[in-house]
């Protein structure tokens, strides 16, 4: 009920940059047991910049690659007004007054995709260095797979789009 409460004197807007940091924490948190992304972290004997456990790269070692990756993310659309956030408390520009109650990335179709400078810009070549490049190799992997299955669908979507109507019963 005290959330409820709360969210009607929120305020929907764009996620500042100095929150970008806060909200990599609270998805990576969110995350860190996700199946796919303990796949992209690895096997046990893979990871050498965390102590591992039976299960394979540490939860530490999990939440500090999903926290910097999803940092980077959403720092790769700063600004662009798909990162938006749900604040509660003051609406004045000072961080202290506002607490972070939800966050999330809308890319509306036809949204650019980033490009290799863009993920230069932001630092994410030193990905390799940080985490290993079997979990940047599995990462990318994950990541064109995934886009080869969203175009397909996509694709499909398109092709069958006039045969079929919503129904509101």
């Amino acid at each position: 009920w005290h959330l409820i409460m709360s969210i009607s004197n929120a305020t929907l807007v764009e996620l500042p940059p100095e929150y970008l940091g806060e909200a990599a924490d609270l998805a990576a948190n969110a995350l860190i047991d996700n199946p796919i992304y303990t796949a992209i972290c690895g096997p046990a004997n893979q990871s050498t910049t965390a102590a591992d456990d039976d299960d394979g790269p540490s939860r530490s070692y999990r939440q500090r690659f999903l926290s910097w990756i999803f940092e980077k993310n959403f720092r790769l659309r700063s600004g662009t007004c798909v990162n938006r956030a749900l604040f509660d408390g003051s609406n004045n520009d000072k961080k202290k007054n506002k607490q972070l109650v939800a966050f999330f990335m809308f890319l509306p179709p036809n949204t650019p995709d980033v490009g290799l400078l863009d993920m230069l810009r932001v630092g994410m070549a030193a990905a390799p260095f940080l985490f290993g490049i079997d979990v940047v190799r599995r990462l990318l992997s994950i990541k064109d797979e995934y886009e080869r299955i969203e175009r397909i669908v996509v694709a499909d979507h398109r092709h069958h789009r006039h045969h079929h109507h919503l129904c509101c019963c």
